[in-house]
C-alpha cells in the first residue's frame, strides 16, 4: 500500500477540510481502482489527513482517478432529481425513495448510492413528529441540517451547479474542462487553498462567511464568496455518512446534536476503512459510550465540533470555526449561551 499526505487536508481548514477527507475515503469505496483505500490522521504540526491506497497509485493517479468519477456525477440521479429539496412533496420523494430502493435490491450498483444520498438529503416525516396534529395535516419532507443555503442557491440543484463549475476556470479561456478538474482537485487535496473559485461553500466553511453588518457593501452587489470548490465538492460526497431518520418522532442528522445545532466528527490515528468510519459516525461520537471514551484514552481518537448557526435570517446557516470537544457538556452549554446586548 501507498501513503500519501493530504496536505490541503489540515485542521486549519476544519470542517470543511474533515468533511471533505470524508467524501474522499467515499468516493474511493465507489472508484474499483481506489477500494480498499483507508484513511487517518497525523498531527504534524496540525491534524493532517493521510490516505493509504493501493501501491500501485500515487498521488497523480489518485488526482487523474477523481476527476473522471467528478465528470460522471454530472449525471447522477441524486443531483437531478429535483431543484428544491424543499419544495418536493412528501409523496414525490416517497415515490423516488421506493423506486430507487427496488432498483438497489436488484442489484443495481448506482442505485445503492443514490438512495445512500436520499436518505442524507432528508426523510418523510410524519404529520405528529414534533407537533400536534392537525386536521387533515400530511407528511412532509423534513431537509438535511446540512441544507444551509437560501435565496438564489438550491439544494442539490446548486450541487448540480457545482458539478458543472469543476471544469470550468474562472477568468480563462479554453481551458480543457478535464484539466481544470484535476486543478482544483490537486489544490484541495494538497494545497496550499488559494479561494479563487467563484463557488459558495454552502455554510460548509467559515472561512469565507461575510459579516455583512460590519461591510460597506450590499450582499447582492458582492456577488459569490471565494470558495475552494473541489474541497465543498468532496464534502457533498460525505454527506452518505449523515443519513436523515426518525428517532422517537423527532428529526435527526447524523452527526449533529439532537436539535442540529452543532456537528460533532471524529478524527483518529490509525487507518481506518469506509466501514468502519461508516460505524464511528452513526454511534455519535459525541455521546458518552464507552467504546468512544475508550478510545480516547487510549489516545486514540479525539472529536472536533462546530455549531450551526443562522448568518442572515434569511434561511442561510453555516458551520463555525471547529474547536476540540472535551466531552464536559456544562462548558459545551455555556459556550453556546446568547450574550445580554
Amino acid at each position: 500500500m501507498n501513503t500519501l499526505r493530504l496536505t490541503g487536508l489540515t485542521e486549519s481548514h476544519f470542517p470543511l477540510s474533515a468533511l471533505a477527507a470524508f467524501g474522499l475515503l467515499r468516493v474511493c469505496g465507489d472508484v474499483e481502482e481506489l477500494a480498499g483505500a483507508k484513511l487517518a490522521w497525523e498531527p504534524d504540526p496540525e491534524w493532517t489527513a493521510v490516505l493509504t491506497v493501493p501501491e500501485e497509485l500515487d498521488a497523480k493517479h489518485l488526482v487523474d482517478r477523481l476527476a473522471r468519477y467528478a465528470e460522471s456525477r454530472l449525471h447522477a440521479t441524486e443531483f437531478n432529481f429535483t431543484v428544491e429539496i424543499k419544495q418536493l412533496s412528501a409523496e414525490a420523494f416517497h415515490g423516488l425513495a421506493e423506486t430507487v430502493l427496488q432498483q438497489t435490491l436488484a442489484g443495481e450498483a448506482r442505485a445503492r448510492v443514490t438512495a445512500d444520498f436520499l436518505a442524507a438529503f432528508g426523510a418523510e416525516v410524519p404529520p405528529t413528529a414534533g407537533k400536534r396534529t392537525r386536521k387533515n395535516a400530511t407528511a412532509t419532507v423534513q431537509p438535511t441540517w446540512f441544507h444551509m443555503v437560501a435565496g438564489q442557491q438550491r439544494f442539490p440543484g446548486s450541487i448540480r451547479q457545482l458539478l458543472e463549475g469543476l471544469g470550468q476556470a474562472a477568468g480563462r479561456r479554453n481551458v480543457d474542462p478535464a484539466d481544470e478538474r484535476r486543478r482544483a482537485i490537486g489544490e484541495a487535496l494538497f494545497g496550499p487553498w488559494t479561494y479563487q473559485d467563484p463557488q459558495s461553500s454552502f455554510g460548509l466553511d467559515p472561512a469565507v462567511e461575510r459579516l455583512h453588518a460590519f461591510r460597506g457593501i450590499q450582499p447582492t452587489k458582492e456577488g459569490t464568496p471565494p470558495g475552494v470548490k473541489a474541497a465543498v465538492w468532496l464534502a457533498i460526497e460525505a454527506l452518505p455518512l449523515f443519513p436523515c431518520y426518525i428517532e422517537g418522532g423527532q428529526f435527526r442528522v447524523g452527526g449533529f446534536d439532537r436539535d442540529g445545532t452543532a456537528l460533532y466528527w471524529p478524527i483518529w490515528r490509525e487507518p481506518i476503512s469506509l466501514d468502519t468510519l461508516r460505524s464511528l459516525l452513526a454511534m455519535g461520537v459525541h455521546n458518552e459510550r464507552s467504546f468512544v471514551k475508550r478510545l480516547r484514552r487510549q489516545n486514540q481518537l479525539e472529536v472536533f465540533r462546530s455549531s450551526r448557526a443562522p448568518t442572515t435570517g434569511h434561511g442561510y446557516f453555516t458551520l463555525r470555526p471547529a474547536t476540540l470537544w472535551t466531552g464536559q457538556r456544562q462548558t459545551e452549554a455555556i459556550a453556546d449561551r446568547p450574550r445580554a446586548g
